[in-house]
Formats: structure tokens, C-alpha cells, sequence
């Protein structure tokens, strides 16, 4: 007796088959075109092909109850496109990189029959992409892939390991990880919605167990689940330039820093844990640009209290909603890292739930950085009215031509302020430029009706206004993950 799945596979195919008939009866009763498309030049159909090939994934389409053939023929327009006609057909088979991009998604509720198609799409797609770099993206229930419905498709694709060049991972739950060796990667990108730690392992070698992550050539790195602590012997960072990280514990973060000599963009979405203070040296780097969410007070002080950034041209800032209460010690950690650091910083954006004291020790700090040209952040309501005294007077900022404000509780009774301190600096004098834009985030409530008209008149006489109104904020990034801690 032939097993069901075998009775499945041919009534997929004549169902095929049968559609391609219909098509190609109504295909002769069609109308010749004037303009026929087989007259675009050939890198004109690719770059069409390419189009359609990297917006085309299941993550738009919600309805899994489709029948598996029209599913498939929506997530992978480049096989609809090689049955199209026997030019394109021509194109597409003489084209690799365009079977050189390979989505992936296994359902919990896959069955036989869709874990046949998807082994079989990803053969197809190895074999047609010849031996170019792959861009492999991963959409899984588990880390483990869901088993031994979609073994045989992950041993193609992990077989060709050496061929990876960018891979992105989406999981939506906890499992262990087991990574192949990628000698040509280049991106990696690996999210959980589960909230927990994150477990990596990589698969054995004929000599024993790999004690490392190999993939010498990675420049890019977003891990957005939190990992367990030490995996910074994992990763081979010396080749990083930008770097994505979800509450690092402080000792991987210094780890990291200290190997990543070409690490160029860092993005921090919480910390934890407290460096070894008995070692008072600290890391060096060459970091350029430094955004830090997500952090407590204790987590703002570990951060820059080891590390020295003399080429940091943007630093931004935005505390945890369970922020701890700051100390003055954080304020001094922080002034002794602008003065050991010295950067020149262009922009900066801070929050005043980390930096406590007067409003005077803000200034301290901004007379410090004149080559500032982008300023703002998170000011407190009772601190705004001094802050915006401040930025009026021109005494630091000289060289201000951005201004942010990220309002949580609102302007207050500020908001005629504000409106005179953006006018008074849109003019600018002596030496002294000219702000040329502001941003405002705020809650939609905040947002009063006067604040708003001035700020609309403004507009009208050349300032640049970038509108963020979310009836949803305040929200802080990172929260999530500092729970899963």
C-alpha cells in the first residue's frame, strides 16, 4: 500500500497541473499587447525579480489556512517567475544570486506534506544558487526547528554552512541553538519572543567539540534576547563593526570591547551585573556612536565608569521605566568620563532619571562639550523651565542646530518658554549658529493646543519640526528583557 504522504504529493500535483492548464487556455484568448515585456532588457527584469524576491516572506501573510501550493508560490516569487514563460524561465535559471536569498519558516502546525515542500524548495534553491554566498533568514518556532519534521531541511541548509554570508533567526521560543561553522559570514541577527536566556552551542567537528563561534568575518551582530553570562568567549568579535546587545552582562560587555578593535557602532538595550571594581584600569575604544536604553542607575554607573571613548561622536541615553534611584556618585562617574574620554561629541542625548543634582551640573557637563550640535533627551518637568533658561542664554550649546525633547509627563507650564527659546535661537549671533530643527515626543495629550500653533508658526518661518505624537508613550525599550534577568 503507497503511503499517504506519496497520495498527497500527486494530488498536489495534478492540482497543479490543472491550474496551469486553466492558464494557459486563458492565456490564448488574451489580447496581444502592444508593449510586450519580453522587450525590458534583461537587468531590468532582474532588478525586478530582485524587488519581488526580498519582499516577498510570510511575515504579511496571517492566513495559514491557505492551501499549501498558493502559500508557497506567495513566499517564493522567484520559482512563479521561472515558470512564467520560457524567457523568463531562461533569466531566472542563468541568474544564482537570485536563488541566492532563502526564507524559511516552519509552523507549529506544518504537517507532512509542508515539511516535504520546504526540504525540497530549500534543495532547489542550494542547487540553483551554485556556489554563491547564501542570505539565509530562519523564522522557527524553536531553536530546534520543530524537530524531525524539518530535520532533513535544516541538514541541507546547515551543510552549506561555509556559504553564509548574512543570517537572520526569529524564534519564538526557548530551546538550545546548534550553529554550523560560518567562515563567511558576515551579518548575523538573532531575535526571542520567549522571554529567557538564550543558549548558543555549535556542532562538533571530526577533532572534538568547537570551543568557539567561528565566523572570522562577522562585522555585524544583533543579539536581541539576553544571553548567558560568558558569551563573549562564544563570539570571534575582532573583525565587529556594529554591534547589537540585549542586557550584557557588564563583565561580556568590557570582554567585548577589549577584542572589538574595529567596533565602530555599539547598541546597548539594558546591563546587569557589576564589573570587578578591584581592577580600576579601563577599556579604550574607538567607538563612534553609543545608544544605551533600557539602563538603571547601577547599570549607568558600570558603564561608564570602565570605559574610555575618545572618538564617541554620539551618545545617547534613556533610563529603564524601573529605573533605581540615581546617586551622586553616577554623576561624578559620568563627569569623569567626559573628562578622561574627552570626545567629540556631535550629538548627545541624555536622560535626567540618570544624571541626578542641579540643573547646574547638566550645564558642567554641556560647557565640557562644545562641538555639540544635536542635544536633548528625557527632561524631568521640574527641570525643564532651568534647562530651557539655559539653551536660551547661550552660555553652552554654542553650536546647537538640533533640539530633541522626549516628554513623559508633558511641558507643564513651559510651553511659552520653549516656543521663545526655539525663536530666540533660530537667529543665531556672532559666532553663535542657528538651530535649524526640532524634534518633539510626546504623548498626544501632552501636546497643548497653544504649544502646538506656535510651534506650527515656527515651522511656517523655516524651523524644520520632526512631529513624534504617540497616544502610547511613554514606552521603554528594553524593560522586557531586564525581567527575564
Amino acid at each position: 500500500m503507497v503511503p499517504n504522504h506519496f497520495d498527497s504529493s500527486l494530488s498536489v500535483t495534478k492540482n497543479r497541473m490543472a491550474s496551469q492548464n486553466i492558464d494557459i487556455n486563458l492565456s490564448k484568448s488574451r489580447p496581444p499587447s502592444r508593449i510586450t515585456i519580453g522587450r525590458f532588457p534583461n537587468e531590468v527584469l532582474l532588478h525586478f525579480f530582485g524587488i519581488c524576491r526580498d519582499h516577498a516572506t510570510e511575515e504579511d501573510i496571517d492566513d495559514f489556512d491557505l492551501d499549501p501550493d498558493e502559500l508557497f508560490r506567495k513566499t517564493h516569487p522567484i520559482l512563479t517567475v521561472s515558470q512564467t514563460c520560457s524567457h523568463w524561465r531562461t533569466l531566472a535559471l542563468s541568474s544564482p544570486q537570485l536563488w541566492a536569498s532563502i526564507h524559511v519558516r516552519f509552523h507549529e502546525s506544518d504537517d507532512l506534506q509542508r515539511a516535504f515542500t520546504i526540504r525540497d524548495t530549500v534543495s532547489l534553491y542550494l542547487q540553483r544558487s551554485a556556489n554563491l554566498p547564501l542570505d539565509i533568514d530562519i523564522h522557527a518556532f524553536t531553536s530546534e526547528f520543530d524537530g524531525p519534521l524539518h530535520h532533513q531541511a535544516c541538514l541541507l541548509l546547515f551543510k552549506h554552512g561555509s556559504r553564509w554570508r548574512h543570517l537572520t533567526l526569529q524564534l519564538d521560543r526557548q530551546d538550545p541553538l546548534i550553529l554550523p561553522r560560518m567562515p563567511l559570514l558576515e551579518s548575523f541577527s538573532i531575535s526571542k519572543l520567549e522571554v529567557g536566556i538564550l543558549a548558543l552551542f555549535v556542532q562538533r567537528s571530526s577533532v572534538g567539540e568547537m570551543k568557539r563561534f567561528e565566523a572570522p568575518r562577522l562585522r555585524r551582530l544583533e543579539v536581541t534576547a539576553p544571553m548567558r553570562i560568558g558569551f563573549s568567549n562564544f563570539f570571534d568579535t575582532k573583525a565587529l563593526t556594529h554591534l547589537v546587545l540585549c542586557a550584557p552582562h557588564i563583565t561580556d560587555f568590557l570582554n567585548i570591547l577589549r577584542s572589538a578593535k574595529n567596533l565602530l557602532e555599539l547598541e546597548l538595550m539594558g546591563m546587569s551585573g557589576v564589573a570587578d571594581i578591584s581592577r580600576p584600569s579601563t577599556v579604550a575604544s574607538n567607538l563612534r556612536k553609543l545608544v544605551a536604553t533600557g539602563l538603571t542607575a547601577t547599570s549607568f554607573s558600570a558603564l561608564f565608569r570602565h570605559v574610555t571613548l575618545p572618538s564617541l561622536s554620539m551618545l545617547e541615553m534613556l533610563a529603564s521605566e524601573h529605573c533605581d534611584a540615581p546617586s551622586k556618585d553616577g554623576q561624578q562617574v559620568f563627569y569623569s568620563f567626559i573628562q578622561r574620554s574627552n570626545p567629540p561629541l556631535k550629538e548627545l542625548q541624555f536622560d535626567t532619571d540618570l544624571l541626578p543634582g542641579r540643573i547646574g551640573d547638566v550645564g558642567r557637563i554641556l560647557h565640557m562639550l562644545p562641538s555639540i550640535t544635536i542635544f536633548g533627551g528625557h527632561i524631568k518637568e521640574e527641570l525643564q523651565p532651568a534647562l530651557l533658561e539655559m539653551v536660551k542664554s547661550r552660555e553652552v550649546l554654542p553650536n546647537l542646530e538640533n533640539l530633541v525633547l522626549l516628554l513623559w509627563e508633558g511641558l507643564g507650564t513651559c510651553g511659552s518658554l520653549l516656543i521663545r527659546v526655539l525663536k530666540d535661537r533660530m537667529k543665531g549671533t556672532g559666532s553663535v549658529g542657528a538651530l535649524k530643527s526640532f524634534k518633539l515626543r510626546c504623548n498626544t495629550k501632552h501636546l497643548h493646543a497653544e504649544v502646538e500653533a506656535g510651534l506650527k508658526e515656527l515651522e511656517k518661518h523655516g524651523l524644520e519640526i520632526e512631529w513624534d505624537i504617540d497616544p502610547e508613550w511613554p514606552y521603554r525599550a528594553s524593560d522586557f528583557a531586564l525581567s527575564a534577568l
